[in-house]
């Protein structure tokens, strides 16, 4: 079984290792532009991003009593979500540094929506989810 630290720990290299690793972030870019795909992705991205905010939204709807901190938490999430779901879409394409901003920001997101919910499973189900 694996512990936290070392799940983190293997979570951090792989992260590296697609960032770092194969063609540059500019190389991607190109690749995909020059197949006609860059739209295809802009929306993809965007229509992930959306689903979150929208996600981050129905827990907020659904789950009640939220405590104050919850509620920040997941109204947060969703502006998030709702400025790249945007950013993907209108003006220039992300450059590097803004695209793992992006990853950044989303991963975070992610986790700050599932914590929110935690508390509402059953302790079995939260065991089973670590």
């Amino acid at each position: 079984m694996t512990t936290r630290a070392s799940l983190r720990t293997t979570l951090t290299e792989l992260v590296s290792a697609w960032w770092f690793g194969g063609p540059t972030y500019d190389e991607r870019i190109t690749y995909l532009r020059n197949r006609s795909l860059l739209g295809l992705i802009r929306a993809a991205v965007s229509i992930c991003a959306f689903l979150l905010g929208l996600m981050s939204i129905g827990l907020l709807i659904n789950i009640a009593p939220l405590s104050t901190p919850v509620q920040v938490r997941l109204v947060v999430c969703a502006v998030v979500a709702a400025f790249w779901a945007v950013r993907w879409q209108v003006g220039p394409l992300p450059g590097a540094r803004e695209a793992a901003v992006f990853v950044a920001t989303s991963i975070i997101a992610i986790y700050g929506a599932r914590r929110s919910t935690t508390r509402w499973a059953s302790p079995s189900a939260s065991r089973a989810s670590r």
